[in-house]
Parts: structure tokens; sequence; C-alpha cells
């Protein structure tokens, strides 16, 4: 009897300790997804963008980041760029810190290419924004999406086919090379909302305004040639008059 007793006990106890082995198993066999180092951009105010949106107008926190080695994220929003120290709160959300512009926020790491970002400033109802890993920076991706591209100069007596470069390189025209004013003190120059281009040449920058219009001809880039206004204020810049009108030709 005392045998029975000792044998039913020694059955259960080990019914009991396998029983937790299979949980442990269970709990272990949960992937831990990899942080991927590398470049990430805001693949969400990229679709939030069309021809004509007001670039300076849109929410945002950061246009792309960076995991770098060890604990440090970079955060770029092309105005200003900062390194922070960032911790694992569990296997799948990493936690900023410190706080930035007074907001709280992590990042959900939904797979070794993609973050969702969570944040108590801009995103109080819970809305996120997808970071996606990216061989190109951000402002590639935006230049391709708005004006990269090959175009014709109907006015011009040089019939040479102007290349905008996804990289901001132009070819083949009277400037080297172009910017996308997406915020910042640029943004600030016309004295009516608009978007600005930088045109760069041998002696420095130009602004204008640009807009991307498709037409039944096609789609077109036109710019618009600003004032000179002063230097220490802002919003004083009125149009010309003056424009270029570019045809895209692809």
């Amino acid at each position: 009897m005392k045998d029975t007793f000792f044998g039913i006990a020694l059955f259960v106890l080990s019914c009991i300790f396998i029983s937790c082995k299979n949980h442990e198993n269970v709990a272990t066999e949960i992937p831990k997804v990899t942080l991927s180092e590398g470049l990430y951009v805001n693949q969400s105010l990229l679709e939030m963008i069309v021809d004509n949106t007001l670039l300076w107008d849109i929410r945002r926190l950061g246009e792309q980041i960076t995991i770098l080695k060890g604990d440090t994220i970079e955060v770029d929003n092309f105005i200003e760029k900062g390194r922070f120290h960032f911790s694992y709160t569990n296997d799948s959300v990493i936690s900023i810190d410190p706080l930035l512009y007074g907001a709280k926020f992590s990042f959900q790491i939904k797979s070794a290419t993609e973050l969702h970002l969570n944040d108590t400033l801009n995103y109080k109802k819970g809305e996120t924004q997808s970071f996606v890993k990216s061989d190109k920076s951000f402002m590639q991706l935006l230049n391709e999406k708005l004006v990269a591209g090959n175009y014709a100069d109907d006015k011009s007596k040089v019939k040479n086919t102007i290349i905008l470069g996804s990289d901001g390189s132009i070819k083949n025209w009277n400037y080297t090379g172009y910017e996308l004013c997406i915020a910042g003190d640029c943004a600030e120059m016309p004295a009516f909302p608009a978007n600005v281009i930088l045109l760069k040449t041998t002696d420095g920058l130009e602004f204008m305004v640009y807009k991307v219009e498709k037409k039944t001809a096609g789609r077109y880039l036109t710019l618009y040639k600003l004032e000179a206004g002063s230097p220490d204020e802002k919003g004083n810049m009125a149009l010309t008059g003056d424009s270029v009108v570019l045809k895209n030709i692809y």
C-alpha cells in the first residue's frame, strides 16, 4: 500500500515537472525579434505626401532614424539631429531616453526591417508611424516621389534634357543641385503658404516656389521666382512673376 502511494506521488510529481518543462519550452520558443542596425525612413509620412502637399504643414516627429551599434538611436528631421539612449522594455519594444520634445515615445519592433513609432506628443489617440529599413534616405525617396526625373524646358533655346537626380543633383542646367525645403526657416521665406525648393548655383542658393501639376499633356514642374527679401525677416518674399515650366519627359 505504501509502495502504491509513493508510486502515485512520484507519477504526479513527474507529470507536474514535465508540464512545467513544456511551459518553459513554449515560452522559450517565442521568437525574439532582433533589432537590425541601419537606416529607417518614415514610410507613413511618405505615404501622406502627394504632389502639392505643404511639406512644412505635416505633423511629424522625425523623417528618419538610424539604429547604431550598442544602445544608441539617431533621430533626424533634417532641421536638427540628435542621438539618444534606448533600452528594451520587452522583447519587441524599445523606449527612448531622455524624453524628446517633452514626449515619451517608443518603437515597437514589428520585424527586423520595420519599427512602429508610438509617442505621447503628436499621437495621443494611439496612432502610429511606420519606419522601414531603407538603403535610401528619406530625402532621396521624397525627391523620387515629387520632382526627380528628366525634364524639357520648352522656352529655352538650348534643348537639353534637364536631369533632376534623386540625390539632389542637377545636370544640363544653370543650377548644380537642389533641395526640397520640408521645414525650418526656408519654409517661412514666401509671403504666402507654399512649397519651397533651394536651387544651388556656383555663387550660392536661390529660393523658388515650386508646384507639381498633372495635365493632359503630361506632368509639369513649375518653378516661381521670388523677390529678394530682407535676410532678417521671414515671410516677406513675394513672387516676381517670372517662372520656369519644366515638362517631365521620363
